[in-house]
């Protein structure tokens, strides 16, 4: 796929965004409300990486396969990155000293 960088692009500028929007929803908020921002967050960005495949797949007619599979390994190589680094920040609080 020719716009595999759009792609990562879009991965980074949505993961910098959703990031930056839990810091600042935490810093206004007590902390057990991190949980619920975060996952608020994360469905809608879910909704908007879906609105990105249909849109893409209504516009470009040639490529939609590939297109979709690249989505996805990217989507879930982000997510598996998001998850692992979400539990290894997780889990020094939980540690007892």
């Amino acid at each position: 796929y020719t716009w595999w960088w759009a792609l990562w692009l879009y991965f980074v500028l949505t993961g910098i965004g959703s990031a930056r929007l839990v810091e600042l929803a935490s810093r206004q908020k007590e902390p057990e409300a991190r949980v619920p921002i975060f996952l608020g967050i994360t469905v809608v960005r879910l909704l908007i990486s879906l609105g990105l495949i249909v849109v893409v797949l209504l516009t470009d007619k040639a490529n939609k396969t590939v297109f979709v599979a690249n989505f996805m390994v990217l989507y879930l190589a982000y997510l598996i990155f998001e998850i692992t680094h979400l539990i290894a920040n997780l889990r020094s609080h939980f540690e007892k000293p």
